[in-house]
């Protein structure tokens, strides 16, 4: 059987109507009232046509494509934003059924992050977070070069900001007061389920973290932050799966304790790092979990705008446990990235990381990944 070839035309019209009112191409057709102009052909009308493009979020499009395997294909769906050209969503599948479309449809027409910021006074400011809020909403990661998230600076979840970061997350409120310019005080609460109203979730029935974090300007660029998260049933989402919640089935209270600092110690160069201390209590045992990190980076390395750096650091593991679950050995993660500012709305990243002993376990062995990261800037 042959695959009929359709213009992008075409495609842009069932991409429209498929994202407005998820309707078939046979009920397009028939409302359209288009008829066959040969044997086995069909003329379908452009929607688009005239239309100016001028703004996100104005028309997008979907389409799929196939990628060929040893034995047999993948198939690839896309929704993307026609102005941006950003990927708004894509799901793979190894086959042709429905359910992987609608999922990325879905994952289009989500709320990611859905807050709301307002000055309480002129040293306070306040965020409310109704949906997808993180601790960086509110509080200063201190680690500048590399946080970025993910579209800028390192090119892992572990170098992108400390690890006691990302155990506070969902809905709920942060508050940033500034004592004076050297001194800050962060605070806040999120609620990992806050938006559902089901028994073991909500804003005080679940899963939760409370951050408090200390700043302090120690230069012109340099800071010091000693930071404290109180969390139930919350997650690194980096490191070995016995140090994460969601991976090795363990819940209950956690105490997390965190140290990090970035000094400028010129124009051209900068040293940070960070170490934390959890620990974990359970029903089924108790776990002291450590993961620390050395950065360095160079600011306009080669060129304005670009980027160099570097990272060693260890993600956090299990060092003791009560129940038998202590990672068996202590791997590190060493990371280095170039970021090249090709021009004000373009930058590409080659980046690579080198694990010594992935998920931190014995008789494992090494493991390289590389990487490279385009970022367009509108």
């Amino acid at each position: 059987m042959q695959r009929k070839k359709h213009s992008a035309e075409f495609k842009a019209k069932i991409a429209l109507e498929a994202l407005k009112n998820l309707r078939t191409i046979n009920e397009i057709a028939s409302e359209a009232q288009v008829h066959p102009t040969q044997a086995g052909a069909s003329k379908y009308p452009y929607l688009l046509r005239g239309k100016v493009i001028t703004a996100p979020n104005q028309v997008w499009s979907t389409d799929i494509t196939y990628i060929p395997l040893p034995h047999g294909y993948l198939y690839l769906v896309a929704v993307i934003d026609w102005y941006s050209r950003y990927v708004l969503s894509w799901e793979l599948s190894n086959t042709m059924d429905v359910q992987f479309c609608m999922s990325a449809l879905e994952k289009a027409l989500g709320i990611d992050t859905l807050k709301y910021e307002f000055a309480l006074t002129p040293q306070t400011q306040v965020v409310i977070a109704a949906n997808a809020g993180a601790s960086d909403d509110f509080t200063d990661t201190i680690n500048p070069y590399f946080d970025g998230d993910g579209a800028s600076g390192s090119i892992s979840a572990f170098g992108n900001r400390p690890s006691i970061y990302y155990t506070v997350g969902g809905v709920g409120v942060g508050i940033r007061h500034k004592f004076s310019d050297s001194t800050e005080l962060s605070l806040g609460y999120l609620a990992n389920d806050g938006q559902t109203p089901a028994a073991g979730s909500g804003l005080f029935g679940g899963g939760y973290g409370a951050i408090a974090q200390l700043t302090f300007k120690t230069g012109e660029n340099s800071k010091v932050g000693v930071t404290y998260t109180r969390t139930m049933n919350a997650e690194f989402g980096t490191g070995s799966n016995n140090a994460n919640v969601n991976a090795s089935g363990l819940s209950g209270m956690s105490n997390n304790f965190g140290l990090q600092g970035s000094f400028q110690l010129s124009p051209e160069f900068a040293l940070g790092g960070w170490a934390g201390y959890t620990q974990n209590q359970a029903a089924g045992g108790d776990r002291q979990i450590w993961n620390w990190a050395i950065t360095a980076a160079a600011p306009d390395l080669g060129g304005k705008g670009n980027l160099a750096g570097f990272l060693v650091g260890q993600e956090p593991r299990v060092a003791s446990s009560s129940d038998g679950t202590t990672d068996t050995k202590a791997g590190l993660h060493i990371e280095g990235f170039y970021q090249f500012k090709v021009s004000d709305s373009l930058s590409i990243t080659p980046g690579i990381i080198y694990l010594t002993a992935p998920n931190q376990e014995e008789g494992r062995g090494s493991a390289v990944i590389g990487a490279l990261r385009t970022t367009f800037t509108f």
